[in-house]
């Protein structure tokens, strides 16, 4: 049987108007889960919130757990997209790389208070734990990418583990940073990538 998370949507949007209505919901569901958690709004405050009529809601999510995954779903996207270019500023430098995109990943977490409490959610949830491992997968591919493009002779397996162990504990940190100031989060930040840069199995390549 396979694992990987339903369709969110009822419907993808085609028309411009359309797609503001879908942006102006999924805005609505993340302020409303920054006030008041996951489970804390209705479907029909959602609605109300975003300016839009409840079957128009409905007409592309199905129910509240739709909201969250493709609330997830966009978030993910954005942390591919991090990644990405975070590696393409910084090409040859896995240190830098890294360096910028865990303070870009950190100040997310700060700025979108939401994102905690999906990662809360993901914990009891089947279809949001799998595809928060499929982002974790999806950026050590991307990390994994960058490195074997310099050094292809490095074990793939081993490489791509290791970086998908990476990945799932730059959530962890991503947690601490929002928990002390500045200073604290800038040194938390700093250990993880020397920690992370200076364990990868890549003898004396890098």
């Amino acid at each position: 049987m396979s694992n990987a998370p339903r369709q969110t949507l009822r419907r993808q949007p085609e028309q411009a108007r359309a797609r503001k209505n879908l942006s102006a919901m999924l805005d609505a569901a993340a302020q409303l889960i920054n006030e008041c958690g996951t489970d804390g709004f209705s479907m029909a405050e959602l609605a109300r919130r975003a300016g839009v009529s409840k079957p128009a809601l409905y007409r592309y999510f199905p129910n509240k757990q739709a909201v969250l995954l493709a609330l997830a779903q966009a978030s993910f996207e954005q942390n591919h997209a991090l990644v990405r270019d975070s590696l393409e500023r910084n090409p040859g430098d896995l240190n830098a790389a890294m360096r910028e995109a865990m303070h870009r990943y950190c100040a997310l977490h700060r700025s979108e208070p939401f994102r905690i409490h999906l990662r809360a959610a993901m914990h009891a949830d089947p279809e949001l734990m799998a595809l928060d491992f499929a982002d974790s997968r999806h950026n050590a591919g991307l990390v994994e990418e960058a490195l074997r493009s310099q050094f292809p002779s490095l074990d793939a397996v081993a490489l791509r583990h290791h970086l998908m162990l990476i990945m799932g504990c730059s959530d962890a940190v991503a947690l601490m940073t929002i928990q002390v100031d500045d200073d604290e989060a800038e040194q938390l930040i700093e250990r993880f990538v020397h920690m992370s840069t200076a364990s990868l199995p890549l003898g004396q390549q890098l």
